[in-house]
Formats: C-alpha cells, structure tokens, sequence
C-alpha cells in the first residue's frame, strides 16, 4: 500500500511540475534591452520570412509574435530579442488566445 501511494504522489507531482519545467525551459539568457531589435524589426523580419503578422508583444526575456505561419497556420511565435531568431512556433486554437500564454 505504502509503495501505490508514493507511486501517486510521484506521478501527480511531475503531472503538474511537467507545465512548469516548460515554461521554464524557454527563455533568453539576459541581454541589455538596448540590443533588442525594435518592434518594426521584428515584425519586418517576420514579414520578410513570409509570415504574416497580427501583433507583436515585448517580453521579460524575448519577443512574442501572433499571426501565420508560411505555411498559413495561425501560430504564436517566440523571438530572440537580439537576433530575432524563431525559437519556438506554437499553434494557436481558431477561438482561444491570451498574450499571458
């Protein structure tokens, strides 16, 4: 019995430890905000790329983008804030979206 229990106390404890070791698994390393590329650069990047852009958000530690994908998925896009480099592109649901995500 005693070993059933620790068992689902492990489980549940990296059900909900997984959310937040992914979250905080992205992130920049800090950089001066005077580097960042401003919001018209990302969004040219971007536009360039063949993306195409509805809004661009400045973060604590990169740059956030919505929009579509080349390909035409509608996506959320994660920069890095000098570079400007595509980190990681999450898909985004027809009817659900929060910049806090």
């Amino acid at each position: 019995m005693n070993f059933t229990l620790h068992t689902a106390y492990s489980l549940l404890k990296s059900i909900f430890a997984f959310p937040l070791a992914v979250a905080g698994m992205f992130g920049c390393e800090p950089t001066d905000t005077s580097t960042w590329l401003t919001e018209a650069q990302v969004i040219e990047r971007l536009t360039d790329e063949g993306w195409h852009v509805s809004g661009v958000k400045q973060t604590e530690s990169y740059w956030k983008a919505i929009g579509n994908s080349p390909e035409g998925d509608k996506v959320k896009v994660h920069l890095h804030p000098v570079s400007g480099e595509v980190l990681m592109v999450n898909p985004l649901a027809d009817s659900f979206f929060h910049w806090d995500s």
